[in-house]
């Protein structure tokens, strides 16, 4: 049980740390950690398990589309929101079905963005977020803007 208390307490202190790039890069890691879960799942009939880790990651993807700024991102926000709008009907069409193929096509969509946001915020981009950290609103004048 303490063991669990530290490490809740440890991913607490990185997210309330993290730049908006690293945030981001967070959300999509995420998404993949619940998609490959629901795959392996899936294997093995758990559909109930299939079902919660498809709504994770479907909900990770809702947060990633509520966090463009489509003033700021322009077209780049818009082509993000239509590939998001597009990842969760696969996903949700993934869960009905029962089909693991969308699952592979979306984990390699996130994976492509993934590698995207992981360029942006080593190349230096992302760390003008940390500036205004503490209340997580940042730009990358990529099109994000988070705040909590």
């Amino acid at each position: 049980m303490q063991h669990k208390k530290i490490l809740n307490e440890y991913k607490r202190n990185a997210i309330n740390t993290a730049s908006q790039g690293e945030l981001i890069i967070m959300l999509y890691e995420g998404a993949i950690n619940a998609i490959n879960e629901a795959e392996k799942k899936m294997h093995y009939s758990s559909y109930d398990i299939v079902n919660r880790q498809i709504k994770k990651a479907v909900n990770i993807i809702d947060e990633l589309r509520a966090s463009l700024d489509k003033k700021k991102g322009g077209d780049i926000a818009e082509r993000l929101e239509s590939i998001y709008i597009y990842m969760n009907e696969q996903l949700i069409n993934a869960n009905m079905d029962k089909n693991i193929e969308p699952l592979k096509e979306i984990r390699d969509l996130l994976n492509q963005l993934l590698s995207a946001w992981k360029e942006i915020v080593g190349s230096g981009a992302g760390k003008n977020a940390a500036a205004d950290n503490k209340n997580k609103k940042a730009d990358l004048n990529s099109g994000f803007s988070i705040t909590g």
